[in-house]
């Protein structure tokens, strides 16, 4: 036992001492390489910091020289200059003069910074460079003979103009004035720059001694910051500078202070750089002590810390190896028996946890397979639904056009012919919820920004609702609050379309009784035109049993299948409604009790504007074709006989010439033979499909330099449709099923004679 703990014993002394010698190389190689990361930070720091300096100072001057340019563009200068080339009555002149100096000096008391005029002086000159106009400021600069040089270089807009009795040069901003495109004058006005660019450096001077920033335009020093920087300053020697390179400087003999020849920093007391500013003819200099910027103290102290660390490191090495070594034989002696209890306690707990993991997947799995039955279910119920609710407008179509085949009466006619309208819109009501869901679960479903007011609900879409109401012998009321302001800007077509169906729904269930829609103010905030608005749809209705009221906005689910068959719908209009209100940042809710009736309510924000004197909302009535040409030509591309039947019988009372092609190829042909007036082109066809036909049409018009409006005419009501459509050549998009008023508003769109002037 002693002879092995002897050995042990030295080579824990042997394999400490090579750890602490790698250790300590290791340590100083970091030490050189830390060293050399911080100092190509600290100066990559510094070069950064004096950009954000450059680029303050380019964004001053373009600022100025925007502002003085909208100001020479102001009606009074215009009104002026108008006033002499017209010659009008001296006292007009000299009151325009006067309202004149009474505007630049008001303009001069709103540019402030920190309480300092952003400029001193604001100059008015005619084109013979005569003063028109001068608030005053510093009368001695610069000498009249100058204004003649500002009015020859009219491109320059920031530039220098010589002092008087040798000062240097002053920084002028200058913008022309014109009347009518006809140059008249210029407009001169001198920034206080000394006080920006100390306001700029005030924080970066925390020691006056060491930092020095310095402006120059080209070779000329123009300003200097940092009084006690007390050596020479070469105007040479900064204007070679190499520009947003960092360099070291150092004192030459003569006080001066001179690049060091190459660039080794460790030679030279100061780091300098130039940075060339936008938008302007200057340059920024910053001189600093190479302390500054490269100090190492802290890297020191760092350091020194780390080393402190490190040897406590190796002490703490030392005494662990020799406990372990000491303590090595001991732990050779455990108990075999013990170890293999734990062993056993462990394998246990291995399978206790295994066995609780697969209990919770296994409860998992049930509910999975609970709410997929649950869900096959619903689609079950929904896809029965379905199936009636598409075959009943289907059968009343079908049917009653079979009658109005055989009926000869003309109110028959008529009557049979209403109703085969109205099917036809239930159907086309159920094609579009189902597309509206398809969009919204793929998140395609965008929203518009349109200004209306909320008032037009009420003489625009709820009185075909307040019709249907009359029919089923219930009373339908509605309440807007006059706090609302007149000039929204959201979706109205989207809120429209939740207030319908809502509305509709609410009809639908309510046997006795009545409906009752409230849209109140609820908050205003006038800071940033926001008004948060109530909605809420109330009835006297079956209501909805409150197993039901957790599910009743999914989709394919309704409250009752026998309530489906009794009522009929869909089971998509909640769902639908349900998520377009969460894509305009809102939420419904419901109360119901069952036989006494539901309420609906959401609450949504809209943007709004105070002063709107108009808004632009579609409203309902037919459009008639006056105001077209007599005998113009309108060439029909379509493949079905039915829908270009049915385009023939809308243009048949017109004075339109209308012909037909029964695919793409067929347009292209008739294109080339006949000059047509506008198309309506179908994008699926055999032999060759509208965007080709189109695409080619185009190539055709680029040799002949004639232009026919294009419209799309499809079943494909998708954006990217219609985005497909623009970049084929078409002109516009219409979608099928084609209705009359859209058809005639297309072509008067683009064949009125007023458009056509």
């Amino acid at each position: 036992m002693s002879v092995f703990s002897k050995i042990a014993g030295k080579t824990v002394s042997i394999v400490t001492l090579t750890a602490l010698v790698f250790f300590f190389i290791l340590f100083f190689g970091f030490i050189y390489l830390y060293d050399l990361e911080m100092r190509e930070k600290s100066l990559e720091k510094f070069r950064d910091e004096n950009q954000k300096k450059a680029m303050l100072i380019s964004y001053f001057f373009f600022e100025r020289k925007n502002s003085i340019e909208s100001l020479a563009s102001n009606k009074q200068i215009e009104n002026y200059f108008r006033d002499v080339s017209s010659r009008a009555p001296l006292g007009t002149i000299e009151k325009d003069i006067e309202s004149l100096h009474s505007f630049f000096r008001g303009f001069l008391d709103s540019e402030k910074i920190e309480n300092k005029n952003i400029y001193f002086r604001i100059v008015l000159l005619d084109r013979n460079a005569n003063v028109v106009a001068d608030t005053g400021g510093l009368p001695e600069s610069p000498p009249a003979s100058s204004w003649p040089l500002l009015l020859a270089r009219k491109s320059k807009s920031i530039e220098l103009i010589a002092g008087n009795q040798g000062e240097l040069p002053e920084i002028v901003i200058k913008a022309p004035c014109y009347i009518a495109d006809h140059f008249a004058g210029m407009l001169v006005a001198f920034p206080s720059w000394e006080t920006f660019l100390d306001n700029l450096f005030k924080t970066s001077l925390q020691d006056k001694s060491n930092y020095l920033y310095c402006m120059m335009y080209r070779n000329t020093l123009l300003y200097k910051v940092g009084a006690g920087f007390k050596n020479e300053l070469d105007n040479d020697v900064l204007s070679k500078l190499p520009t947003t390179q960092v360099i070291p400087l150092n004192i030459d003999k003569k006080g001066v202070l001179v690049p060091v020849e190459g660039e080794d920093f460790r030679h030279g007391n100061y780091v300098g750089i130039k940075l060339p500013v936008d938008y302007t003819p200057f340059r920024l200099v910053s001189l600093l002590p190479k302390r500054a910027v490269l100090s190492s103290d802290q890297y020191m102290q760092l350091l020194l810390i780390l080393f402190v660390l490190l040897i406590v490191i190796l002490v703490g090495i030392v005494f662990i190896a020799y406990n372990f070594m000491r303590n090595k034989i001991l732990e050779n002696k455990l108990n075999d028996e013990k170890l293999r209890k734990e062993l056993v306690e462990t394998k246990n707990a291995e399978l206790e946890s295994q066995i609780c993991a697969k209990n919770a997947i296994e409860k998992e799995l049930k509910k999975a397979k609970e709410q997929a039955e649950s869900a096959n279910d619903a689609k079950s119920i929904f896809l029965a639904n379905m199936s009636h609710e598409l075959r009943t407008p289907l059968n009343g179509i079908i049917g009653m056009t079979e009658l109005l085949n055989e009926t000869e009466s003309e109110n028959e006619r008529k009557e049979l012919a209403g109703i085969v309208l109205k099917s036809s819109y239930s159907l086309l009501t159920i094609i579009n919820e189902i597309l509206d869901l398809s969009k919204i679960e793929a998140g395609r479903l965008e929203l518009e920004q349109n200004e209306f007011d909320i008032n037009e609900i009420s003489v625009a879409s709820l009185k075909s609702l307040l019709l249907r109401a009359q029919e089923a012998g219930i009373q339908f009321s509605w309440y807007i609050d006059p706090l609302i302001p007149k000039c929204l800007i959201g979706d109205y077509n989207k809120l429209m379309q939740v207030i319908i169906n809502l509305v509709s729904n609410a009809i639908k269930f309510t046997p006795v009784g009545s409906v009752l829609l409230k849209i109140k103010m609820k908050k205003l905030e006038e800071n940033n035109n926001k008004a948060w608005i109530d909605f809420s749809v109330k009835d006297t209705g079956i209501g909805i049993p409150d197993e039901k009221q957790r599910v009743i906005f999914d989709a394919f689910v309704q409250a009752d299948s026998s309530v489906s068959r009794k009522y009929g719908g869909t089971g998509l209009g909640l769902c639908i409604s349900s998520k377009i209100i969460n894509l305009l940042n809102g939420r419904i809710n419901l109360k119901s009790d069952p036989g006494v009736g539901s309420e609906f309510y959401f609450t949504l924000p809209f943007s709004y504007r105070v002063k709107k004197t108009e808004v632009m909302i579609g409203k309902s009535g037919s459009i008639s074709l006056l105001g077209l040409k007599p005998g113009l030509k309108i060439l029909l591309v379509e493949d079905n006989s039915v829908n270009r039947m049915l385009v023939m019988k809308l243009f048949e009372k017109s004075d339109l010439i209308v012909e037909q092609a029964e695919n793409g190829a067929e347009a292209i042909q008739a294109y080339r033979s006949k000059q047509y007036d506008m198309i309506f082109m179908d994008l699926q066809m055999p032999v060759m499909g509208g965007l080709a036909a189109t695409a080619e049409i185009r190539k055709i018009e680029q040799e002949t330099g004639r232009h026919v409006p294009i419209v799309a005419m499809t079943a494909n009501a998708m954006k990217e449709d219609r985005e497909a459509c623009m970049s084929a050549g078409m002109d516009d998009f219409v979608t099928k099923p084609v209705k009359k008023d859209i058809l005639y508003e297309k072509v008067t769109k683009y064949l009125s004679l007023e458009n056509a002037s």
